[in-house]
C-alpha cells in the first residue's frame, strides 16, 4: 500500500475478499544473475550519487539460503523511499521501491505514482533525495510501473525469471518504507496463490507484515532473489497480504523500449483516469463500503457509496 498523508488505507483492486494495497520494470539490458544486491561494474561513467548507499558485498551464490541479517545487509542497499508529489508540489504520498539496474531504473507499483506530477527517492542511508526522470514503462492492470532515477552506479537486486510460482510454505521476507519507517525488515510464508480474474492479476499471498507505505517494496525468498512486488493487504485480516508476482515484473521488463523517450508522471496519471483506473484512496473507501455491507451495516454503506460517487463531500 502506498501511504497517503490524507487516507489511513489506499487500494487499487477488491476481489472474492481481499483488497490490493492502493489498486497495480527493466535494465537497459537484462540484470545480473546473481542474487544479492549489485555493485555496478567499474566503467568510465559518473561516479555513484550521494544518495547512494555503498552495496552489499555477499559473494555467495544463486541458491543459497541467507539468515535474515544476511539478506537484510544483502537486498537493503538497493531498496528505496518513493515521495510522490502533485502539480503544486505538495507532497501526497510516499511508498517503497528497488532498483534493478545499476543505471537507475526503479521497480514500484503503479498505485505509488498515482496523482503524482514529480517524485523523487531517497536511497538507502541517503540524506538527499535524487529526482525520478520519468517513467520507462508503465502495466497499469498489473499495478506495475518502471521507472528512471536519475544518476548511475546504483545497487540493484535479481528478479526471478518467473517460470514457476513459488510454492506455500516458502520463506519470505519483506523489505519497505511502512509509514515511512525506512528499511523495515519483515518476514512471513507464501501462504497462498491467487489465480488471476477478470478484476485483478495473479497474486502471491504471503504472511509477512506490510503496511501503508510498503507498497513497491520487494518480496524476496531466502537467498534475496525478488519473487513479488508488495502491493496490497486485507486491512481487516491477519496478515493477509499481497504481491505481484515476479513473472509480471519480467514482462514489463521486456515491454521496455531502451529507444523511446521516458513518460511524464503527469500523463501516467491522466492516461489511468481516462482508463478506469481506480485511485488507491478510492479503492480504500470502497473496500470499506464491502466491509460494511458484509456486516448488515446497509445505512452506513450507501452513504459511503454517495460520497464516492461525488454526491456529498462527507457521509451522514
Amino acid at each position: 500500500m502506498r501511504q497517503r498523508f490524507e487516507s489511513r488505507f489506499i487500494g487499487t483492486f477488491a476481489a472474492a475478499g481481499f483488497v490490493l494495497g492502493a489498486a497495480g520494470l527493466a535494465p537497459a539490458a537484462e540484470p545480473d544473475s546473481s542474487p544479492r544486491a549489485h555493485s555496478a561494474p567499474a566503467a568510465a561513467t559518473a561516479p555513484a550519487p550521494s544518495t547512494t548507499t555503498q552495496p552489499a558485498r555477499h559473494a555467495s551464490t544463486r541458491g543459497v539460503a541467507l539468515s535474515a541479517d544476511e539478506l537484510f545487509s544483502a537486498v537493503s542497499p538497493a531498496v528505496a523511499l518513493i515521495e510522490v508529489r502533485d502539480a503544486q508540489n505538495r507532497s501526497i504520498g510516499q511508498g517503497s521501491g528497488f532498483f534493478i539496474s545499476a543505471d537507475g531504473l526503479l521497480v514500484t507499483n503503479f498505485h505509488v505514482i498515482g496523482g503524482a506530477t514529480s517524485a523523487t527517492v531517497r536511497c538507502s542511508g541517503g540524506a538527499t533525495t535524487v529526482a525520478v526522470e520519468g517513467i520507462a514503462s508503465a502495466d497499469e492492470a498489473s499495478d506495475l510501473v518502471l521507472l528512471k532515477v536519475k544518476g548511475e552506479s546504483f545497487p540493484f537486486l535479481t528478479v526471478d525469471d518467473g517460470a514457476a510460482p513459488p510454492p506455500v510454505g516458502t520463506r519470505v521476507f519483506a523489505i519497505g518504507n511502512p509509514y515511512g519507517l525506512t528499511n523495515t525488515l519483515s518476514e512471513g510464508l507464501v501462504s497462498g496463490l491467487r489465480t488471476k480474474t477478470d478484476s485483478r492479476p495473479a497474486l502471491i499471498q504471503t504472511s509477512a507484515p506490510i503496511s501503508p507505505g510498503s507498497s513497491g517494496g520487494p518480496l524476496v525468498c531466502a537467498d534475496s532473489t525478488v519473487i513479488g512486488v508488495t502491493s496490497s493487504g486485507l486491512m481487516d485480516g491477519q496478515n493477509l497480504n499481497f504481491a505481484v508476482p515476479a513473472d509480471l515484473v519480467r514482462k514489463l521488463i521486456a515491454s521496455r523500449d531502451a529507444n523511446k523517450e521516458l513518460r511524464s508522471l503527469a500523463s501516467a496519471s491522466a492516461a489511468a483516469t481516462a482508463s478506469g483506473f481506480i485511485s488507491g484512496r478510492d479503492m480504500g473507501r470502497l473496500m470499506e463500503i464491502c466491509i460494511a455491507v458484509d456486516r448488515g451495516r446497509i445505512p452506513e454503506a450507501t452513504a459511503m457509496l454517495k460520497v464516492l460517487r461525488g454526491k456529498q463531500e462527507t457521509p451522514v
